[in-house]
């Protein structure tokens, strides 16, 4: 079911905040490490999981691809993040997101740390909008759902942003129950542009090998989300994002 992602996303949004006003007033420090390995361990097995589908060759009625074929779509994949990096931090998409999310962070911690005032709900709708719609795995998820259906990498963002909720909603209050529309619109959306695309791919014979080229180039990029949330390496992630588009161009051109 297309669009079964986003769904999943802004239900984890609104039991996330219900469960943060209603049930949990704070969660420990322990239960938010435990639960950031879990995630980070699920998002390990996810990326190479899609790594070897997309060499490997996951969309429905391909040939098998011998280890030369695997091998060259690999290297592909290689210099398509390669210079999917470049392209990313000759853009500034990582700095211009981290602006957003930093001014999002400050008014949380602002919040948090004058708990004793009523906050805004309107503070908690805007800092919550931007913190769960500006990160990569937004748009690569809402990518995915609508050219293969693969709702992975968007549940993990579930789940993350399900946490994150119970701990905006203590601080909060309701305002980060209504973060759960503009999630819908924004991913729902790339989803149904995905899903259009894919459409429109579906009368080249080559349709099988581009999609799995972006199903390859998106594991590598789900394999760098352990190293940031157990904070082993800060990585610009969403300057990567230009892959998905390089990936397919360089199969086109070079594996037709």
């Amino acid at each position: 079911m297309t669009g079964l992602g986003t769904i999943l996303n802004v239900a984890c949004i609104l039991l996330g905040g219900f469960a943060g006003i209603f049930l949990f007033r704070k969660i420990s420090i322990k239960i938010q490490q435990n639960l950031k390995f879990a995630i980070a361990l699920v998002s390990l097995l996810i990326g190479f999981k899609m790594i070897w589908d997309g060499l490997a060759g996951s969309y429905p009625g391909q040939p098998s691809r011998d280890w030369m074929m695997r091998g060259t779509l690999f290297l592909l994949m290689m210099l398509s993040l390669g210079s999917g990096k470049w392209l990313g931090s000759k853009l500034g998409i990582q700095q211009r997101l981290n602006i957003m999310g930093a001014w999002a962070r400050k008014k949380f911690t602002s919040a948090t740390l004058n708990a004793d005032d009523k906050n805004s709900p309107s503070e908690g709708f805007v800092t919550c909008t931007l913190l769960f719609c500006v990160g990569p795995m937004s748009l690569l998820g809402s990518i995915q759902d609508g050219l293969t259906g693969d709702i992975r990498t968007l549940a993990i963002k579930s789940v993350m942003d399900g946490i994150s909720t119970m701990t905006f909603a203590t601080t909060f209050g309701w305002g980060v129950l209504l973060s759960a529309l503009p999630v819908l619109v924004y991913q729902g959306t790339l989803t149904l542009l995905a899903a259009v695309v894919k459409q429109s791919l579906e009368v080249l014979p080559e349709t099988g090998l581009l999609i799995d080229s972006m199903t390859a180039t998106g594991g590598f990029i789900v394999l760098c989300i352990p190293l940031l949330l157990l904070e082993i390496r800060r990585i610009q992630l969403a300057d990567y994002l230009p892959a998905l588009v390089i990936a397919p161009a360089a199969v086109w051109t070079f594996m037709r």
